[in-house]
């Protein structure tokens, strides 16, 4: 038996808003979990809500005593497991491919516009578009990946922050009495 206070800091809750009541009464949030685990709101004498979860009640008492972690915490996603020297050579190989690319694209725009180019010079000229997107390519994959990677990690951390205040509330005992209802079940 739990009460959506005690599940906030190890679910993804809406941002904890303090109100003039003790309680916070949209609790719709736990609906997903309790269909997932196939639990029941139920109403104590107090007429506090808590949820049961009767499938879970076997598995918890056959554990072994450990304690679950007091939040569960979302790992940010690292832009690379490369090591940083790695990374850096790549930026550098990329920098010097977008430069080669460019002096290149100079180089062929200097020749006469309805000139053959014969044999290897003639294919490079040929295949030149396709070296300049490479290029570009090469250097704007990692920077819209680590600029996507920025806003999924703040967002990380602000959900890590809001089961933090959740379990801050669990703590202070604004939620005791709730919490001793749900025990008498």
């Amino acid at each position: 038996v739990l009460t959506a206070e005690q599940l906030a800091p190890l679910l993804e809750p809406p941002e904890y808003r303090r109100s003039a009541a003790a309680v916070n009464v949209d609790e719709s949030w736990v609906l997903s979990t309790l269909t997932r685990l196939n639990g029941r709101p139920e109403v104590t004498d107090g007429g506090q809500i808590v949820y049961v979860f009767d499938d879970l009640r076997t598995t918890a008492s056959s554990s072994k005593g450990e304690k679950p972690p007091a939040i569960i915490e979302e790992q940010e996603v690292p832009f690379s497991l490369a090591e940083d020297d790695q990374l850096y050579l790549a930026g550098g190989l990329g920098l010097v491919n977008l430069i080669g690319a460019a002096y290149l694209g100079v180089q062929l725009g200097g020749l006469p516009a309805g000139m053959a180019v014969p044999g290897f010079i003639g294919l490079v000229k040929t295949w030149y578009p396709a070296l300049l997107a490479y290029a570009i390519g090469f250097i704007a994959a990692p920077t819209v990946r680590y600029l996507s990677l920025d806003s999924t990690n703040t967002a990380i951390q602000d959900r890590n922050k809001n089961r933090q205040d959740w379990l801050n509330v669990l703590r202070s005992g604004e939620v005791d009495g709730k919490m001793a209802q749900a025990r008498k079940l």
